[in-house]
């Protein structure tokens, strides 16, 4: 690992948020506290201003710290980096911009039901090469939005609850979402009453080409798990396996907590081929004792796993389940996957930790 820093002394204010453009291995899109656009090649070191006015920061309602996340602004971009998400992590409102019109294609409202109690649900895909934004358009609604054509896919009606569930009520509350890396399935950190956490994965091609309720009810849901906590740390290993970050799993029958020894640190490993709940768990089970940090991210790439900690930054073989090297840190971190990189930033500088 080889940490780098760049002073970008040209920024107009400090920065908000950074996100990676993983198509181009040299940039990264940067928004200010104050609203501003920039794009920035860190192999050239050349900082260009996008925007000569404020981006539309959504609102940043209610600040206060909560149990589960203060509301804050972060931003994500396309794979290809033509459309910029600008959100309210823990919050309500978001807005998706062209990167090369600067219009304003999509405004996002989460609705505010229990919406601090996960991470704002926002993920970019590519179908068909072109581009698609998903998001949570209520507590337990999710669309997905056809950037490239300016068409909704999944326009579909499901009755108000009164006296029972109606056809395709979903008693479920979406979290953070992860495509995975061949864009065939989507993962999602959600909760149900009362509340139990319940990571569930569907295929996209499924919902977008064929049935717009199957993100509610299709055949293709599965619930990879049921555990005590949500809002962990979770990627993709691969197209077909997930990694959770240190979480109990539950009977599914009986939600009764399958006994774990306490104070154990590691990750899960869930595969999307699971045959039944009854499956020997602890024997996909990575412990990592050595983990004695609070964990900010978890990511993958190839034959790597990444840990992203308070105290450090962790990198292992999947494959021979070692620890390959460790550097010390205390800040979250975005992952350029192209670059095989590791992304943070403070005030107007940003660090890249290569990996």
């Amino acid at each position: 690992m080889k940490p780098k820093h760049y002073n970008l002394k040209g920024l107009d204010s400090e920065i908000l948020d950074i996100t990676a453009i993983d198509a181009d291995t040299c940039k990264i899109y940067i928004v200010t506290e104050k609203g501003y656009l920039y794009c920035y090649n860190l192999t050239q070191q050349q900082l260009q201003q996008l925007s000569i006015t404020p981006l539309p920061l959504p609102v940043l309602n209610n600040r206060e710290l909560r149990h589960y996340g203060t509301p804050k602004y972060q931003i994500k971009c396309s794979a290809n980096g033509k459309f910029i998400a600008v959100y309210v992590d823990h919050g309500q409102f978001g807005v998706v911009i062209n990167t090369q019109t600067l219009e304003t294609v999509l405004h996002i409202d989460s609705q505010n039901y229990y919406e601090d109690t996960v991470s704002f649900s926002l993920a970019f895909a590519q179908f068909n090469s072109q581009d698609i934004c998903i998001y949570r358009s209520d507590w337990n609604r999710l669309e997905a939005f056809n950037l490239t054509t300016n068409q909704l896919l999944t326009e579909r009606y499901i009755a108000a609850y009164e006296t029972e569930p109606p056809k395709h009520y979903l008693d479920y509350f979406h979290g953070a979402l992860y495509v995975s890396p061949n864009n065939d399935y989507i993962l999602d950190d959600g909760w149900i009453w009362h509340p139990v956490a319940s990571p569930k994965v569907w295929s996209l091609s499924q919902w977008f080409k064929h049935n717009p309720f199957e993100s509610e009810d299709g055949s293709s849901l599965q619930t990879l798990c049921y555990r005590e906590n949500w809002n962990a740390v979770m990627c993709w290993l691969g197209d077909q396996h997930v990694a959770i970050w240190n979480i109990e799993l539950w009977d599914q029958e009986e939600f009764d907590l399958k006994p774990e020894p306490k104070n154990r640190s590691g990750i899960h490993l869930l595969s999307l081929a699971k045959t039944t709940w009854d499956d020997d768990y602890s024997a996909n089970y990575w412990e990592m004792p050595e983990q004695t940090q609070q964990v900010f991210n978890l990511y993958a790439d190839q034959n790597l796993l990444i840990i992203v900690g308070d105290k450090n930054i962790t990198t292992y073989a999947i494959a021979d389940r070692i620890l390959l090297n460790q550097i010390d840190n205390s800040r979250p971190q975005k992952q350029h996957k192209s670059r095989q990189s590791l992304l943070s930033f403070a005030n107007k500088t940003v660090y890249e930790t290569s990996y």
